[in-house]
């Protein structure tokens, strides 16, 4: 919600933003699903006081929360529906929010890749790849990418010794060598 002044009488404008009533739902949704999930996570003890009790907290702010989420949700209703400048539904915005969820995807298949390829293979896969994503092109920015993938691969597993899972990839390789890698790479 962004607030304009109108400097001749000092008044405050609220105006609306794309996607505030969508944000507003979105936290009245949350609201909803803690406070139906208060009666699972909190006690009720009989013979206590109402204030020492460990629901009465939890309830309390829950209410609150719900109570200023259906505020903010119904003025943001209707502030959208006196100006019709964007709709219910601002699809440019929605795409904007969910652009994020694309690097989330590709930690995610870093995630499966590792198991199958090894841990070395696949950050020297994935670093340059997520470089070219992001705008990149250059041969030395590439390799730059390549060689903090390598150096982040020694530190973890050489000086650090955290212990990640040899791929199946490494399988496929003489024992010496195999050994080595899963040791070290």
């Amino acid at each position: 919600m962004a607030q304009k002044q109108d400097n001749a009488s000092g008044i405050f404008a609220v105006e609306e933003q794309p996607g505030e009533a969508i944000f507003a739902l979105a936290v009245c949704v949350v609201a909803a699903v803690l406070v139906l999930q208060l009666d699972d996570q909190t006690k009720w003890l009989e013979g206590s006081s109402l204030l020492v009790q460990p629901r009465f907290w939890p309830s309390l702010c829950l209410a609150g929360f719900s109570i200023f989420a259906l505020c903010h949700l119904l003025s943001s209703v209707a502030r959208q529906a006196r100006s019709g400048k964007y709709g219910f539904f601002p699809w440019t915005e929605l795409a904007n929010w969910a652009q994020p969820m694309e690097y989330a995807l590709y930690f995610m298949g870093y995630v499966f890749l590792v198991p199958q390829l090894g841990y070395l293979p696949t950050t020297l896969l994935v670093l340059p790849a997520l470089t070219l994503r992001s705008g990149y092109r250059k041969g030395r920015v590439l390799l730059a990418a390549a060689a903090v993938g390598l150096c982040t691969v020694l530190v973890f597993k050489s000086f650090l010794q955290v212990r990640i899972p040899g791929g199946h990839f490494y399988e496929l390789l003489p024992d010496g060598l195999r050994n080595f890698l899963i040791l070290y790479f």
